[in-house]
């Protein structure tokens, strides 16, 4: 009985061994099998990136004033609904409000600062959203804000207008953009808060921000485009210019010729600034930075690695 024992174990044995050498070297085994993305678009990168942004309050009682100051500054003024005809509102009230300000938050966020094809100046934005304790979003009347000046947009501030969110096509998908709000206007105070305020009268449910034209009649003008040496499906890829002069963010709009490109004509000529690239390679996020002058009409080649969300994160936070 040992002896028939022992002979069984080892045909086990060698069994088991020619099944483990058979499947450690027939490659074909392990093609196919799927790998694990840590991303699938670049909008899940910039959910991410921004998760922790948006800041939330409530309003208890609609129909008395109320008032909110974020940390960022922003004041937002919430008057008694009593008189406004409206339906009876089912509060408590649910306010959420995200506040750019920073070059790099505009990336962050996935916004650029242009009209059409047409590029702004930033005196900074924020988005606001009011729902009631359904979750339904609702129109709270004559809402009215206070927002501090923080960015780059000096030589512009007369020319500040209203303007709300819209969304332009980039290769990858959306790019927040910006369009008038009919012919409301908002005023600027040199002399209020620190370095000045803005005063909206009027707000919408989304993004609301202070820009002015670019002033691109007595500029000149000029077009970039920005080679990625490992990337050539532009579907999960994205570029940005920012300028080191204004608070001035471009969104590299097209592919062609293997490169993203800016709207034609819509960046100073010699002006210096950042070109910063994020893609999805294989499911994993790589990215690059890389300082530059518009000499006029530049091919820029910004190579990308590998990299974590959180690096990423301080890095755009860093851009003023």
């Amino acid at each position: 009985m040992k002896k028939i024992k022992s002979v069984t174990m080892a045909a086990v044995f060698s069994f088991t061994a020619f099944g483990i050498y058979n499947c450690t070297n027939n490659e074909g085994l392990f093609e196919g099998f799927p790998t694990e993305n840590d991303y699938n678009n670049l909008q899940e990168v910039h959910e991410e990136l921004t998760l922790a942004d948006t800041l939330s309050f409530q309003i208890i009682d609609p129909y008395t004033d109320t008032s909110y100051t974020t940390p960022g500054g922003l004041v937002l003024n919430f008057p008694d609904q009593t008189d406004e005809g409206a339906a009876t509102i089912n509060a408590p009230l649910t306010v959420s409000v995200i506040e750019i300000y920073k070059r790099g938050d505009f990336v962050r966020h996935n916004v650029q600062t242009f009209a059409n094809m047409e590029p702004l100046v930033s005196g900074g934005g924020f988005w606001i959203r009011i729902q009631d304790v359904t979750g339904a979003i609702i129109d709270y009347s004559g809402v009215t804000a206070i927002m501090p000046y923080k960015t780059s947009a000096d030589e512009f501030l007369d020319a500040m207008n209203l303007y709300t969110g819209i969304t332009q096509t980039t290769p990858s998908g959306m790019v927040n953009s910006w369009q008038t709000f009919g012919s409301y206007s908002l005023t600027f105070d040199p002399d209020a808060g620190v370095n000045g305020e803005f005063s909206f009268d009027v707000l919408v449910n989304q993004w609301n921000s202070a820009e002015a034209p670019y002033d691109t009649e007595s500029t000149e003008m000029t077009q970039i485009s920005v080679q990625i040496p490992e990337v050539t499906d532009f579907s999960n890829a994205e570029a940005f210019f920012i300028s080191n002069d204004y608070t001035t963010i471009a969104a590299l709009t097209s592919a062609e010729d293997g490169m993203l490109k800016s709207f034609p004509a819509s960046i100073e000529k010699d002006i210096t600034g950042k070109v910063v690239v994020i893609a999805i390679v294989a499911g994993k996020l790589k990215y690059g930075i890389q300082e530059v002058t518009v000499s006029g009409d530049d091919i820029f080649e910004v190579p990308v690695e590998l990299g974590e969300l959180s690096a990423l994160n301080v890095l755009l936070t860093s851009i003023n």
